[in-house]
């Protein structure tokens, strides 16, 4: 018999479905309570509660909510890869991919290392990250872009065969990085081209809480699919034993 440890998500489809419901719940939470302090009023004094809940700021709520998410994609996916067994049909190299890149990510959220890229790229005068710019800001978002169509053509093959055998699992974590990709690069390109440079604070600031409301119900979207084809795994390693033993 099969004794070896293997890890387990002690949750339930049902349980996972109100985790999601909770997830998304917080997220319109924050987006209200930024839509309250920054739009509906700001002259109110809200003393230290408007940095907490600025979806503008990397060291705020929001962030670091969507930072602790990652790293929850991040660890379970790192220890089911480890565990899956030598014939697992599954790609390891992606699930890899995700760890890491669901670490680089919660990094990012927690310190805004993306933003560092435009500030080095005017602080160093590089005329190259310079020119990747939108009206001097997000140069980040061609080098993202750059990089994310590498890692895609490197793992296209894989995400095929994954969804083709876990395709309900996956649908949520796909339309959920549409939907962060919508809000981190989409209405931010937007905002950078027409709003950062705009008298009005009250359309940026309505652009923000769109922006950051739409990536927020992306990552969420995202971790409740990866919780969900983590144990549809583990299911599976579960009765391969059980046939074994």
């Amino acid at each position: 018999m099969n004794t070896e440890s293997k890890f387990h998500l002690y949750l339930t489809k049902e349980e996972l479905r109100k985790l999601l419901w909770i997830l998304i719940s917080f997220d319109v939470f924050l987006a209200l309570m930024y839509l309250l302090i920054f739009v509906i009023a700001p002259d109110f004094p809200w003393g230290p509660i408007d940095n907490y809940f600025d979806l503008d700021n990397d060291l705020s709520i929001p962030s670091w909510f969507a930072s602790l998410q990652y790293l929850y994609i991040a660890i379970p996916t790192f220890i089911s890869v480890m565990r899956l067994g030598k014939g697992s049909l599954i790609s390891k190299r992606l699930l890899y991919f995700i760890a890491a890149i669901s670490v680089f990510l919660a990094l990012d959220e927690g310190v805004g290392v993306h933003e560092q890229l435009t500030v080095m790229a005017q602080k160093l005068d590089i005329q190259f990250l310079k020119s990747l710019s939108f009206g001097n800001h997000g140069t980040w978002i061609s080098i993202y872009a750059f990089l994310g169509i590498i890692l895609i053509l490197l793992v296209y093959r894989d995400l095929l065969s994954i969804w083709t055998t876990y395709r309900k699992e996956w649908l949520y974590i796909f339309i959920g990085a549409i939907f962060l990709v919508m809000g981190e690069v989409g209405f931010e390109v937007l905002s950078y081209l027409f709003l950062r440079t705009s008298t009005s604070d009250l359309l940026y600031n309505l652009e923000v809480m769109v922006e950051e409301f739409f990536a927020l119900v992306g990552v969420s979207l995202m971790f409740y699919g990866m919780l969900l084809f983590l144990m549809k795994i583990q299911q599976e390693n579960r009765s391969e034993s059980q046939m074994v033993g």
